[in-house]
């Protein structure tokens, strides 16, 4: 039988009856739906780009989601603490959309752009790039910024060519001779130029030429060229050209850069190989794979080669 005190305490409201009453939760909630709202009104092509809106938001998000759990989660077994817990939790989530809602503010009253204070998110980063151009994929799954078209060509950037202002994939019609390539030979068979790539930024503009053709076993390894074979070095020694070799990743995937200078001029290529794929990089005139800086007038070190083949 149930006694006079029993029957006076009010019953204390489980876990999800108390994440559903809580009016500091619900107030969260209402902040970052305006936050959202504000996102998408002012990034204009959040439409064309879902998938980096999306992540972008995911992002931001992140850290209520962790001081709300941080919060939260130690009383939610305690039923005299659980909304006390609930509510803090709550408070911190809201502050963070404020605080995010003031970043986006200053951003684009200063630099016209909501992700201009967010360096993961603003115009130099891969989720800028894939604003600025919705009609390509831009993946960060392979250990690096990778550019796709519908038509399966893709590369891999270097890190200062995902701030470019432009970027399209062009075919192959013609490749290539030794005077568009600063002086380069061609590379030999059974290397062929699959297609190239406009990339400009700051002022400076690159075309660069894909070379390559799949691997169809690991027994074709001893009959594609590797970088140390192709015919650039001594090409380069004969002209008394400074050389360097920079190589990363090992075994089956790995990516060599050969810079090559003299006379205040630069050359580089860039050799990707995969298991199934083999690729050569060469810029037009010589110029670097990567663009220079902005504030760079001389030759520009040689590029850091790409941490994963396209």
């Amino acid at each position: 039988m149930t006694s006079a005190t029993e029957a006076a305490t009010p019953a204390r409201p489980g876990v999800r009856a108390a994440l559903r009453r809580s009016r500091s939760l619900k107030v969260a909630a209402v902040a970052w739906l305006l936050l959202i709202v504000l996102l998408a009104t002012l990034d204009t092509a959040a439409a064309q780009v879902p998938f980096w809106f999306a992540w972008g938001v995911a992002t931001l998000l992140l850290p209520a989601v962790v001081l709300f759990a941080i919060a939260a989660l130690p009383l939610l077994p305690f039923a005299r603490l659980r909304r006390a817990g609930i509510a803090i939790g709550a408070t911190l989530a809201t502050g963070v959309a404020l605080l995010w809602a003031l970043v986006v503010a200053t951003g684009t009253w200063l630099s016209g752009g909501p992700y201009e204070l967010l360096p993961w998110l603003d115009a130099d980063s891969a989720a800028g790039l894939a604003r600025r151009h919705p009609d390509l994929t831009v993946s960060l799954l392979e250990a690096g910024t990778t550019v796709y078209d519908e038509a399966g060509r893709r590369v891999q950037l270097d890190l200062a060519d995902v701030a470019a202002e432009r970027f399209a994939f062009e075919d192959c019609t013609l490749p290539p001779l030794a005077d568009r390539l600063g002086g380069l030979p061609p590379p030999p068979a059974p290397l062929e130029c699959l297609f190239r790539y406009r990339i400009a930024r700051d002022g400076h503009e690159r075309l660069v030429y894909v070379y390559g053709r799949p691997r169809a076993n690991r027994a074709d390894d001893q009959t594609l060229p590797d970088g140390a074979e192709l015919p650039y070095e001594a090409w380069a020694r004969a002209r008394g050209a400074e050389v360097d070799w920079r190589t990363t990743g090992a075994g089956r995937r790995h990516a060599t850069t050969m810079s090559m200078r003299a006379d205040g001029r630069t050359w580089q290529l860039r050799t990707l190989r995969t298991e199934f794929r083999h690729r050569l990089l060469i810029a037009e005139g010589g110029g670097p794979l990567n663009l220079p800086a902005p504030w760079s007038t001389g030759p520009r070190a040689p590029a850091r080669a790409a941490s994963a083949p396209p």
